[in-house]
């Protein structure tokens, strides 16, 4: 059925290596394309903020054993922990990931497996415009022009993570959601570029003073023509002040920073981009008001609403991919969420603490998971003693009893 089967027409052109070093999705260089994007210094902040959070992660391949997940030793592991090839580290490649995922909207990794094994060797990244998807047949077309790939797969052989999508098979990026907001952005940035560079463009309108007498003439007229470009020329090189003929007045038309509430738009670009990225504006050094509490909060909000499913989308197509219906109970490939508070001290010996007051980890376990030895009986579960049962009031224990307090002495 294969062999007769009737191949996709959609096929997208692999772009060029130079817009691929760029990160430019077209030929094009306009601010719909993921290299336009990053020049803006917001979108730059959240993706850094993004990326760098899920790449600084590490991914744990644990196997089930007596009910519980112990980590393994595997080729995979070592691919998606260290280096999942001999271009890029694990933190360099699951950066690009999330990059691709939320810019582009769509990411794809392709599992290069031995020909006679069939154990996976290391792991393809293209770029998302190399990839064309067939929704009839199922099947990805990758055409790879830096790494020299091209092959059509079907779809257990390909990792796709997607963005939020409308039909569930490809995912619509960011660059396509705020296209609007990020020229508004775009063209704050051009324009405080022009402002600066001249001092502020006048535009205005030549023309001449009132006059009883009708019209200029054929000849006066190509006369104002030529002092308004001479009038343009004159403000775009940097003038300020400008002598005008006699018979003749320039009305300016141009509007102020002040008419444009220019500094006021540019604020408002930044918090409606971080909308999109779901970054509280703090995280981008955007000016907030707030205190301690707040501070947490949008800590909390940014690891639950923007990281947390980012992790959940990737683990489960890898789950789904890698290990299959047959081993998804037997194994599993998890971030370590623990990571994410690794540089906070105080919040990290709190956590620990707790684990051991309440019975969860021993001591010698806490000390392990701080790659600690162990210590002597450190493998006893302890619990807090603070809290008692009535019951354990009305009767209290044969200790107890044979050991009075002072006042029962007295009595």
């Amino acid at each position: 059925m294969r062999v007769f089967r009737r191949e996709s027409q959609v096929i997208k052109t692999a772009v060029a290596p130079a817009d691929l070093a760029a990160g430019l999705e077209t030929s094009e260089r306009n601010v719909t394309s993921s290299g336009q994007g990053m020049r803006i210094a917001t979108v730059y902040s959240c993706m850094k903020l993004l990326s760098d959070s899920v790449a600084s992660l590490p991914i744990e391949i644990s196997r089930k054993s007596r009910g519980i997940f112990i980590p393994e030793d595997s080729r995979l592991a070592f691919l998606l922990t260290v280096q999942p090839n001999e271009e890029m580290s694990a933190f360099d490649f699951w950066s690009q990931t999330v990059q691709y995922v939320t810019l582009l909207g769509n990411c794809y990794i392709v599992p290069m497996r031995h020909r006679m094994t069939g154990e996976i060797e290391r792991f393809l990244l293209p770029h998302p415009t190399c990839v064309a998807y067939d929704s009839i047949h199922g099947t990805y077309y990758v055409n790879d022009t830096q790494s020299g790939y091209c092959d059509t797969l079907l779809s257990p052989d390909i990792i796709h993570i997607r963005n939020t999508s409308f039909d569930g098979l490809q995912g619509v990026g960011l660059i396509a959601w705020a296209r609007q907001t990020l020229g508004i952005a775009a063209t704050g940035d051009e324009e405080t570029k022009q402002r600066f560079a001249n001092g502020g463009n006048v535009r205005g309108i030549v023309s001449n003073e009132p006059n009883p007498m009708s019209g200029f003439g054929e000849y006066a007229d190509k006369q104002l023509k030529k002092l308004a470009q001479e009038t343009d020329i004159f403000f775009r090189s940097g003038g300020r002040v400008i002598a005008m003929p006699k018979m003749s007045k320039l009305d300016i038309i141009s509007s102020t920073s002040a008419d444009m509430q220019f500094l006021e738009t540019r604020k408002f670009s930044v918090l409606e981009i971080c909308r999109f990225f779901r970054v509280p504006p703090s995280f981008i050094f955007a000016d907030t008001a707030g205190n301690y509490k707040s501070a947490e909060n949008a800590v909390l909000d940014l690891r639950q609403n923007a990281i947390n499913p980012l992790l959940c989308r990737i683990e489960n197509e890898l789950t789904r991919k890698l290990l299959g219906e047959s081993d998804f109970r037997k194994r599993r490939i998890r971030f370590d969420r623990s990571a994410l508070s690794a540089c906070d001290l105080d919040a990290q010996m709190k956590y620990l603490g707790s684990r051991i007051q309440n019975g969860i980890d021993t001591i010698n376990e806490s000390r392990l998971a701080q790659n600690k030895p162990a210590v002597p009986d450190g493998d006893t579960v302890l619990v807090s003693a603070n809290l008692k049962t009535i019951q354990e009031l009305k009767h209290p224990t044969t200790s107890q009893s044979n050991n009075p307090t002072k006042d029962e002495k007295e009595n």
